[in-house]
């Protein structure tokens, strides 16, 4: 289903070419991309990347990633798809960040990896940066670190106030706001909405 915010209406699109859940996501010049992911109940995981024309309302097939990969995140920058997150099928190193170049529809996984593994985790692009944070391995965590593509390099930035993984998150006039998510170890959902500022990476609770 698409959502036009103008027109205040719903409409159904061209269907995923399989069904997934636990997918990364990005949107990079009108194109909406979507990589890996699971199939509840069958317990596969998948290593494809699609991509949705909205012009066309069609789905295409592009380089499969390095391996299966799920519960990741995935952020445009300049062209290129960050993977970061999540579990590798068949690995137990989780920490692996890849980055697909759209224009020459190739990976690669030679980047500096995730200095804290953890998936149901989110991400998203600031001034030309990854911001990985929050989400979960054997428990939630508050973790919040920032990847520079331009010198390969992690940074660690202020935790979150409240740890979480499964939650939802996105960028803001006033910062990046996180929103809702679950705590596995409580059997809890949570209602919290806390929102950083990234210039002066700072924490506020809303």
């Amino acid at each position: 289903p698409v959502f036009d915010p103008a027109a205040g209406t719903w409409s159904e699109a061209a269907p995923m070419p399989a069904p997934r859940d636990h997918a990364g996501i990005a949107t990079w010049d009108g194109k909406l991309y979507v990589s890996g992911g699971g199939e509840f109940g069958i317990g596969r995981r998948r290593a494809n990347l699609w991509v949705y024309d909205p012009a066309t309302n069609a789905w295409e097939g592009l380089a499969r990633m390095p391996a299966s990969r799920w519960q990741h995140a995935m952020v445009a920058i300049d062209g290129i798809l960050y993977v970061v997150g999540g579990l590798i099928v068949d690995s137990f190193d989780h920490s692996p960040v890849w980055a697909y170049d759209i224009a020459g529809d190739k990976w690669r996984a030679d980047l500096a990896p995730l200095p804290t593994a953890r998936e149901h985790l989110g991400a998203v692009a600031v001034d030309g940066k990854v911001l990985a944070i929050g989400g979960r391995m054997t428990q939630n965590l508050a973790t919040v670190e920032l990847y520079d593509p331009a010198t390969d390099t992690w940074t660690t930035g202020p935790e979150m106030p409240t740890p979480r993984g499964g939650f939802t998150l996105g960028v803001m006039a006033d910062g990046i706001h996180v929103t809702g998510g679950e705590d596995l170890n409580a059997f809890t959902t949570i209602g919290a909405h806390e929102v950083l500022d990234p210039a002066a990476m700072t924490w506020s609770t809303l």
